[in-house]
């Protein structure tokens, strides 16, 4: 719980492997009902700690568990600009209307919340959301990129 105020970036591949071993065992559990794809066209670079695994844990537990098979896919994808690193979660799940609501409403956006203050506290990032009912969520983190990394 103590790394959720940490406010220092750690290496992607760090914060991937956390998601790696979290995938890992929903494959145990779902078998080949969830299919994990990675598309990782840069990894040098940092993201502040647990940003990456709530979007991933939404994305099965939202997304792909969410739709009228139980089934789907999870794919991270990340690329590098001149100016940014994009890091997307995408789902092939039912999609949802996101709203932003009211701090007194927004409970069940609470985990989404949570991240893009940490994005924004730590690494000055953003967290956008697209999601289109009947076919999926896309959720990126966007990474200020001062210097070219990747």
């Amino acid at each position: 719980m103590d790394s959720l105020f940490e406010d220092k970036p750690l290496p992607f591949e760090e914060e991937l492997k956390h998601v790696e071993g979290y995938l890992a065992l929903q494959k145990l559990r779902f078998e080949d009902e969830l299919i994990v794809k990675y598309d990782l066209e840069c990894r040098d670079f940092t993201i502040p700690v647990l940003t990456l695994q709530p979007l991933v844990e939404n994305a099965v537990t939202y997304g792909v568990r969410k739709s009228d098979s139980g089934m789907g896919a999870v794919t991270i994808r990340t690329r590098s600009y001149a100016d940014r690193i994009e890091v997307s979660v995408m789902d092939d799940g039912p999609g949802f209307v996101y709203e932003v609501l009211p701090d007194d409403q927004a409970r069940s956006h609470t985990g989404l919340k949570n991240v893009r203050e940490r994005l924004m506290r730590v690494a000055g990032a953003k967290l956008v959301i697209d999601s289109v009912i009947g076919r999926g969520t896309t959720v990126t983190i966007i990474l200020p990129q001062e210097e070219k990394k990747c």
